[in-house]
């Protein structure tokens, strides 16, 4: 996303290039508009339900959609629904959101991410909150002091890791109540912080998951 090449763009035949906020380098967005394709830059992610409805509703005004408002709809009707069964779950469990989808070391969300953010809807404690804002690599120090009781990571920081058994060989992660009961859960990256139209389904399925 922040490394787009202009001429890889522009070879695509595309009209219109709908874009995160976060999306370049700047000049390259330039570049491509300078060519004649319009670029709508989405504004910058807050990671609510609120935020994909307005998305919804603001790319679909752009394509001229008349399912537009009737899928904002229904999107937001469904994540009433999907709330209120989560507001029914019991329990807060002291959550780590580990990434490392790269496979080049894992690092952990705090603040201001769209991992506490999902935690958040699930009501769920992030064990980072209020110590750092991004994603950061821990220490096996600290990741034994932070004590939490589910570890969410993504299916491909999963496969990146070479699997389950060494994802756990990852210093302190083995030594955490989580990791010592086996309570990971995987799921897609994009399905559970990618703030698609999916997410009420994720956050009941996420929700339920590290409760088990």
């Amino acid at each position: 996303m922040r490394t787009l090449s202009a001429e890889g763009l522009v070879s695509t035949g595309a009209t219109l290039i709908v874009a995160e906020a976060g999306a370049g380098p700047r000049n390259v967005i330039e570049q491509v508009r300078n060519a004649g394709i319009k670029v709508l830059q989405l504004p910058e992610a807050s990671h609510t339900p609120q935020q994909v409805a307005a998305d919804i509703r603001t790319i679909g005004k752009q394509l001229n959609a008349a399912s537009t408002e009737p899928l904002a709809k229904q999107f937001e009707q469904d994540w009433k629904d999907a709330a209120a069964k989560l507001d029914k779950l019991k329990g807060k469990p002291r959550v780590l959101f580990v990434m490392n989808n790269s496979g080049r070391g894992a690092q952990a969300a705090g603040d201001e991410t769209a991992a506490a953010a999902v935690i958040t809807l699930v009501h769920g404690e992030n064990v980072m909150a209020g110590l750092y804002k991004g994603y950061r690599p821990l220490t096996a120090e600290a990741l034994v002091a932070a004590a939490p009781d589910v570890i969410i990571t993504t299916r491909e920081g999963l496969e990146a890791s070479g699997g389950l058994q060494a994802f756990l060989k990852t210093p302190g992660l083995g030594m955490t109540p989580a990791g010592k009961q086996g309570r990971i859960v995987s799921m897609d990256t994009q399905y559970i912080i990618g703030f698609t139209p999916r997410l009420p389904g994720a956050m009941l399925e996420l929700g339920q998951a590290i409760r088990k």
